[in-house]
This record gives C-alpha cells, structure tokens and sequence, in this order.
C-alpha cells in the first residue's frame, strides 16, 4: 500500500475535535496532540529577535561604538515586540563584562546607545557585542543577537588606521569566562546528511564543509567518496565557502578524498543506522512552493509519522504520514503560508523522538528602495558635506519610517558583518559563524538560493526546543516580558536561609547625585512600601532613568528584623559563548583607487593569523625556569609622577574589579562574606586563601566598628594599633574580652600577593588590606606587570627577587573617608538600580565657527533615528574630516508592516 498524506488544519479547535474523536493511546491520537501542544505553545510563547546596526566596522581603543537596536516578533518581523527593556552588553575577550545598556524599546520597536572603549584596564582583541531581552532568556541562549567586534590598540601614529595591533588572546593571563575554543586540525572536513543521519541502503544528501586551521573555508575540488576496493563511489565540490552537497548512498569502509595543497588527505563519514527515514527537501525547484520527501529503509518496520513545519515562532503545518513500503511519500507547503527567513522541518513518531531535522530558507521579506547622495563626489578636508537620504516602500509610496544612517571614512576599512536584514531573517537561526552573511541577500539568483540552502544544512540549528514545544519536556517561563525597570528578590532567613513571610519591605530610592538635594528637587520616586508573598518574594517596577541608590528595611516586624536578609534577582546575564575560529579573523576592504574614487571590488587580504594564544601547558613567562628571560623590566625611580603611576598601574592591570557589584552580586547569592581575601578567592581562582579560625569577644573595639570616628587614611584603623592586632592574641581593655587571630596566607599562582592601599607604597599594607571593610573599597587591580612588582616591592630586593616572591600587585583603592558608605544593619539592604541609560550625544564638529584642526574621525556621521518627510527623504550636513576622500554610506530601516531596508555602499 501507498504512503499515506493527511494535512491537518492548524485551528486548535479543529485539533481538539479530532483528538476527541480518536482512541487515545493510538499513535495517530499521540501525533494530533503533539500538534495541539504546536501550535498553542507557539501561539501563548511568541518570541522576540533583536538586530544591531553599528556606525562602523572595526575600532580602536578611545573609540566610541554607536549602535541602533532594532527588537521584532519572530512570527512577522514586524515591530511589535512583547518587551519594553533592552539589555546590550560589551564583554571584553575573555567574556568578562565590560559595560551594561539598559535601554527602553519604543513603540516602532527602536532604542539606541552606545559604548566608549576608554575603560581601564584595556585589552585589544575581538569584543563581544550582545543584545536581548530577559524573556528572550526563556529559550536557548543562542537565539540572542551576538556580534564579534575588532578592536584595536591606538596606532602609533595618530589617523594611521592601516596600523592594526591587537593582543594576543591569553588566558593563562587574564581572567577568562569564555569558554575555550577548540582549535580546528589544518584541514578540516566536516559532514552533515540531511535530515541528520545516514540510513543503510538508502541514498541521502550530504552536506559538506571544509575549513582551515583558522576556521576560514577551503575551496575543495575534485573531492570524491573513495570506496574500501579504491574505487570512486561519488564526487563533490564545493559550491561557496568551502561548503557543498553531493547525493551518496552510504557503505561500510567509504572514506572522503580532496587533495589540499598537493597532498591527498581521508576523511571519516558519518557512521550509518541500520533503520531509519530520510529526509530531502527541494528547496530550489520552485519558487512557489517547498516539496518535502520522506522515505524509510527496507529494515524499518511500517510507522505513522508526524510532520511539522515550524517558522517564525509557530507552527505553520502538521501533516501525519503513513510509510507502509519502500516508497517515498511526499508533499508540498505554499511559501505564502510561512513566514519570511528560516523555517524548521521535523519527522517524529508516536513518542515524540525526532527521527529527521532540517532547516530551510523560505522567502525573503519585501524591500524598501534606497538611495544615498551628496551634493559633491569628493571633499576637501573639513569642507561642509550636504547628504540625501531617499526611500521607498515596496509598493512605490515614500517610506515613513525612521533610518539609521552612518557615514564613515572610507580609508583603511574593514569587512563589515551583516544588516538587519540579514541578522533577522538569517544570522538569528543559524549556529556558528557566518562569513559574509550578505552574500546571500545580495541577488536572488540560483547559485545564491543553493549556497544558503547548503548553509542551512551546515549550520542550521533550531531556536526552538522540540521537547518544549511538543509538550514531552516541561517548560519552566523563568522571565515575562519586562514592560519597565523591573526590581525582584526575596527574604530569607538570616541563618537558615528559608523563605520568610508576611513580612513588609519599605523601599527608599535616591537618585546618585541628588542625595544632598532637598526633597522639592530630587527625581520623583514613586516606591514606598512592597509586600512579600507567601514564598518570600517581592517585586516592584517603575521608569526610572540613571542610577539610584535603594534601600530596603523590614519594617512590620521588628522581633523577625535581626533575622532577616534581603536578596535580589540580578545575575541573569547569559554565560559567555565560545568564539568560532573564524570570527577572528580581520579583512581589510582596499576601497579606495589611486585616483581616490570608489573601487568598483572588494579586494580582501586577511591580516596576520590573529588565533596565536598561549597554551595552558606553557611555561614561558615562570619564574622556576632555570633560564627566564624578562621582557621589560622598569627599575624604580622618582621622576614618574603620582598620576602617570596611577595611570600605569591601572592599564597594565590584568583585572578590574568595582567591588560593590562584586559584593552585590555574592550577597545576591546568599554569601555572607566580609573578608577582603574570601572575596578576592570568590572572584577569581587565581587568589588562594589559607586561614585558620578567628574567635572575636561579643564586642569589637571601636577602631572596627566605626572608621568614621578613627578618621584613619585607613578606612577606620588606626595606624598606631596595626602592630598590634597583627599579633596572635591582643587583650582589648575597652571591652574586656580577649581576641584571638589564626594564621593566614594569600598566594596568587603559587606566589605571594603584594598589596597596596590607594597607590601608596607601603610594606604594611597586607595587613592592612587584612582589616579593610568591603563597604570601604571602591574598586580592585589585580597587576601582574614586572615593573609594576619591582616597582612597589621592598627596596632592598633585586627585581629577580622580586619577580621570584611576588606573583602580582592588588591595587586596593577606597573611598575617601567622608565618602564611605555606612554599612547596614540586620533587616536592611543597602545597594542600588540601574535605571534606564540616556544615550551620548554623537558629536559633530562645526567648521564654520570653529578652526580646523587634526581631525581623524574615522565616523563622520551617525544618526540611529534619521526621520524622513512626507516624500520619503531626508538631507542632514555635516563636515569631513581633515583627510577623507571616499565616504562610505551604511544606512538601514525598519517599517511597522515588516519590510526591511538596507543600503550599504
């Protein structure tokens, strides 16, 4: 008997009279439910997209990163989104957080902001830009936009941008949280059968990639499936980037061939299942309509399948098969009913198991018409520009909706990474890195509709987790969408740390800045008191702009005050992703001919192999080698000035920390630590504290208890008692009672930790540090520098010594003592919110009331909300820089009915 097609109308009521109709434990009953659960968890979980548009394509330390953000439902692309918070987030390249945006998304689903590449310590390298919403962390992290950015040190000469230097990745060194990617052989060849598996005895597609060492795509000709007698059973090239297809029906002892550089290398294939379907859709054929075919192995007994198409967030069509023979069964999906950019193809069985997966490209979106002019083809240095922005709508009528446009100097330029559009309708549902994403929306001709159906087959992964959405996994909605600065916790027990109840919390807010202001002055707070539920929760929200400092208290009952602590909800920042190999890499873009007009072809050199990082297992660099060669060691001396030894001290560093997060967020976790060395071990692995037991009297003596009243430059220790408690036993007259002190020791990678309070060189400054109050530090330095040890390191030791004792220099800098804050009591938390930030002011220098001076801005125009008139246009000026000869124009947009705009040239 012939395979069997039943396409089933997605309207839930319709689903739920068919399920009823059936017995329930039949497999066709099982399948009609799995389509339920489809389509009503997409319908009440839609999902959010995020796109980034950038002012520039690479950067340089002491530059600013514009950018615009851009956050759609994933059902249509259009601009609607559930959320009304955006969190953008620069982390460094070893994934540690450098800044946080919050930002309020508009009602066109819009925000903007910007980051400065100024902070201390920095490290050049390959920056991570991301962006999500907290209910986008509902799903896979992967689905949150992620951009790997270049960033430079300064060039040696001011302008000179073709001076591209940047550090090497070392994470022996500095503090790592991104996880450790994994260096690819020299060649790799990679295979995908679609669908997922090889079946014995059928014949599948195969998708293939090749790469180098650097992740960067190998041009494979000539490949071929070399059988175990030598013979060729099948031959494949690739297509673009390394990537193609070929059709193989698999057999014991097949091995792949290509021939790199002379030399023929073998490669293993995917070990084939003894039963199973196999899956090949026709992406190509029609431009209509996708044919989708399914066919089972000889060995596989008949079963009843379930087909579903998933796109945009939903289900868009079920179909139940029935595969009774050796014979394909097929069928056919409108494009018109999914929508535009990927959709997910699943084959499962009566027990929801995936048997095949496949992702395919449906359509694109329509597109506005753009176009960019200036009133001159070329300037003279800081000559005025007079630029006109003009778009369309698909349907010809002027467009109406704000543009984010960047003019760039064109000089020295490096390839840009995607739009928009392809960010939405692409990059958003495909796993890894993707060179060149535009390629594929450049034209819409075959070869181009080929590649990318090969990169889905490649890299397609799916945003959309099949237990969940099947109901055969249960979903944990962790986050709503946020409508607002929202602020959460709960309050616990001081000791047990369970829930405590029917309690009332007073919420004090004072906007930084405004605390001395009488109240007819300060920011409105509309927050007083908020309860706690029945599991010791609480939540409040508001619109607020900048930073507060907040203060929580018990106020209901003061017997349960003494026992309470009050925790917030603030780590739920995604981990750090892995870079691919092949996001580090630079290609410049030679954009500028010798007569200064605009090259007609990209002219791609990829810079020197920038993946050279230090290995966990080399030594270089420790001083137990018998031979150890110093670098660059700066003897000491007085001719460096306070400031410019700050200013060393702070850059040269391999970690910052600005201690009231960092205490936050391990009071956020339930810790109560106190100790500066149990706070240092906490943040980073490299500090190893070794501390006997401390027995302290019922009262401390006053020099610990108030720094305000001991006015020391010590944060409330008197310098005169130091000796003193350094002690093993002290007797405290002021109370009578005896205090004693066990040993202690810090190391750092198996050396001493060389301490030092507010830059001052002070040998006693371990001990110090050892009675600093967390509530007094302002912010850590953790310095590995070898003329920054020898530097502050006894005077009577040689830097050999030095360097052979101290393993690195924590500069500890407090606040002032009428600065620091008061630490809270029993039932009160004392921290701060972030509120929504208020992005710069993009400058723009005026030359026609000012004097030209050296002016080397490499963006010489960004404006992220560009609001065209009634006919579609829009003229802005501003001036060149002293030496641009080509600009370069990036402008794109968004309408309120989902049509995408992009023009780059």
């Amino acid at each position: 008997m012939k395979g069997l097609v039943c396409t089933l109308a997605l309207c839930l009521g319709v689903l739920n009279a068919a399920a009823q109709m059936m017995p329930q434990d039949s497999t066709l009953s099982r399948l009609m439910g799995y389509a339920e659960h489809l389509n009503s968890f997409g319908s009440m979980v839609p999902q959010e997209k995020v796109a980034l548009h950038f002012d520039n394509t690479s950067y340089y330390r002491g530059d600013r990163i514009w950018f615009a953000a851009y956050v759609v439902s994933a059902y249509d692309n259009r601009p609607v989104p559930l959320s009304r918070t955006l969190y953008v987030e620069l982390l460094n390249p070893e994934g540690v957080l450098v800044e946080r945006r919050i930002l309020p998304i508009d009602d066109t689903g819009r925000c903007h902001g910007d980051f400065s590449l100024t902070q201390l310590p920095f490290r050049s390298g390959f920056y991570e830009v991301r962006a999500y919403t907290k209910y986008m962390l509902n799903f896979d992290a992967r689905g949150i936009f992620s951009r790997v950015i270049a960033v430079f040190d300064e060039p040696q000469q001011e302008g000179d941008y073709a001076d591209r230097h940047m550090q090497r990745h070392d994470d022996t060194r500095y503090e790592s949280k991104r996880p450790r990617m994994q260096r690819e052989r020299r060649v790799s060849l990679r295979f995908y059968p679609e669908g997922g598996n090889l079946v014995a005895g059928l014949a599948s597609r195969v998708a293939f990639e090749a790469t180098d060492g650097a992740g960067m795509p190998l041009d494979v000709e000539g490949g071929r499936i070399v059988g175990r007698d030598g013979t060729t059973r099948a031959e494949f090239a690739a297509l673009y980037d390394g990537r193609g297809a070929f059709d193989y029906t698999p057999a014991a002892g097949d091995e792949a061939e290509i021939v790199v550089d002379g030399r023929a290398r073998r490669f293993e294939l995917p070990t084939a299942v003894p039963q199973g379907v196999v899956l090949r859709v026709d992406n190509l054929s029609s431009a209509d309509s996708v044919r989708f075919s399914v066919c089972k192995s000889t060995a596989t007994p008949a079963t009843t399948l379930g087909a579903a198409i998933i796109c945009g967030g939903r289900l868009r069509n079920f179909s139940i098969m029935e595969l009774s023979d050796d014979a394909a069964v097929s069928f056919s999906v409108a494009r018109s009913k999914l929508a535009a950019g990927v959709a997910r193809m699943v084959l499962c069985d009566g027990a929801g198991k995936v048997l095949a997966d496949r992702m395919f490209f449906t359509r694109r979106v329509p597109s506005a018409v753009m176009s960019a002019t200036t009133d001159k083809p070329q300037y003279a240095p800081y000559e005025k520009v007079t630029l006109t922005v003009e778009a369309q709508g698909a349907d010809g009528g002027p467009w109406t909706s704000p543009v984010s446009v960047a003019v760039r100097d064109g000089y020295s330029e490096v390839e840009g990474a995607g739009s928009v559009m392809t960010d939405l309708l692409l990059m958003s549902e495909v796993r890894g890195y993707v060179r060149r994403p535009w390629y594929y929306f450049e034209d819409d001709d075959a070869l181009r509709r080929e590649a990318l159906d090969q990169l889905l087959m490649v890299q397609g992964w799916s945003r959309y987790d099949w237990g969940v959405w099947s109901g055969t996994v249960p979903f944990d909605l962790k986050y709503l969408p946020e409508q607002c600065i929202e602020v959460s916790g709960r309050v616990i027990h001081f000791s047990t740390k369970k829930p405590l109840t029917d309690i009332q919390l007073s919420v004090m807010l004072r906007k930084r800045g405004e605390e001395d202001l009488p109240d007819s002055l300060r920011s409105p707070v509309p927050i007083g008191f908020v309860d706690v539920d029945s599991v010791g929760r609480f939540s409040f929200g508001g619109n607020f702009n900048g930073e507060w400092s907040m203060t929580f208290s018990v106020t209901n009952d003061r017997n349960r005050r003494k026992y309470s602590r009050i925790l917030l909800d603030r780590a739920f920042a995604p981990d750090p992703r892995a870079y691919d190999a092949g996001e580090m890499q630079v290609t410049p873009v030679e954009a500028v001919s010798e007569r200064g007009d605009t090259a007609s072809k990209y002219v791609a050199r990829p810079i020197a192999d920038t993946l050279l990082w230090r290995e966990k297992g080399d030594t270089t660099g420790d001083i137990t080698e018998r031979v150890h060669r110093i670098e660059k060691v700066v003897v000491r001396g007085d001719d460096m000035s306070d400031e410019a030894r700050i200013l060393r001290n702070r850059s040269t560093a391999v970690r910052y920390y600005d201690m009231p997060s960092e205490v936050d967020a391990v009071r956020d976790q339930g810790e109560l630590t106190t100790d500066l060395y149990e706070m240092l071990s906490l943040m980073d692995e490299n500090f190893l504290v070794r501390r006997a037991s401390m027995a302290y009297g019922s009262r401390r003596d006053s020099s610990s208890t108030s720094n305000a009243e001991a006015g020391s430059s010590v944060t409330g220790i008197e310098e005169g008692s130091l000796r003193k408690r350094a002690g093993v036993e002290k007797d405290d007259a002021s109370t009578g009672h005896m205090e004693t002190y066990g040993e202690w020791n810090v190391s750092y990678k198996g050396k001493s930790v060389l301490f030092v309070v507010n830059h001052k060189p002070s040998w006693e400054t371990l001990l110090k540090a050892d009675l600093l109050r967390l509530v007094a530090i302002k912010s850590i330095y953790v310095n590995e520098d070898a003329s920054v040890i020898c530097d502050y390191a006894e005077r009577d030791m040689s830097p050999l010594d030095a360097l052979s004792k101290y393993g690195c220099v924590v500069f500890v800098e407090t606040y002032p003592e009428n600065e620091i804050p008061t630490e809270a009591g029993r039932g009160v938390r004392k921290t701060w919110v972030d509120g929504y930030d208020t992005p710069a002011e993009f400058y723009m220098p005026d030359y026609s009331s000012m004097p030209a001076e050296g002016d080397y801005r490499r963006t010489l125009y960004w404006n992220p909300m560009l609001m065209p008139d009634a006919d579609g246009r829009a003229v802005v000026t501003f001036y060149n820089n002293g030496r641009c000869r080509m600009m370069r124009i990036d402008a794109q947009t968004l309408a309120a009915d989902g049509t995408m705009g992009v023009l780059q040239r």
